[in-house]
């Protein structure tokens, strides 16, 4: 561990409850982290530049990822809603995590509300990272979740009986 001048410190252990840490030192990791948030877009393009240049990455496909995790507690209260749990979990507020995976490397992560669709994320990021990386003519795989079920139609992937108007 470092402090903000870069001199190293080793944290002092204590326990209560589940934080193991001083709050104080507890405190100055939360500042760290806002840091970081607020440099996450541009750390994430440095990093993607540093690997096309230094492994000359040349993308064709992008992968996208989406899943869930809960809070135990209230969570952020700008992110932290109901949703779909995918934890079995519907009691529990969540948010939804996003990685993008360009030619098998890490270069971008997202955090949305808990109570948004899957799909309603997939465009967002997809224009996001088309403007930060500048990738244009590229194949992207998502595994957004299934659509809600419709009236009419069965459960657990059947066939829709031959009146079900099918979507385009």
């Amino acid at each position: 561990m470092t402090d903000g001048a870069g001199r190293r410190w080793r944290p002092q252990w204590e326990r209560r409850g589940r934080v193991q840490v001083a709050h104080r030192q507890l405190q100055r990791w939360y500042r760290t982290l806002d840091r970081l948030l607020e440099a996450k877009g541009a750390i994430e393009q440095d990093l993607y530049l540093q690997l096309r240049d230094l492994f000359g990455l040349q993308v064709e496909l992008v992968f996208f990822d989406l899943t869930s995790t809960y809070f135990e507690g209230q969570g952020p209260v700008e992110l932290a809603r109901h949703g779909h749990s995918r934890d079995g979990r519907p009691r529990d507020r969540q948010v939804l995590v996003g990685v993008v995976m360009a030619s098998g490397w890490p270069v971008a992560s997202y955090v949305f509300e808990g109570h948004r669709a899957d799909r309603s994320t997939v465009r967002e990021v997809m224009e996001d990272v088309r403007r930060r990386f500048a990738l244009q003519r590229v194949v992207w795989v998502a595994n957004p979740s299934p659509p809600p079920p419709r009236p009419g139609r069965p459960q657990g992937g059947g066939a829709a009986p031959a009146d079900t108007p099918r979507p385009l």
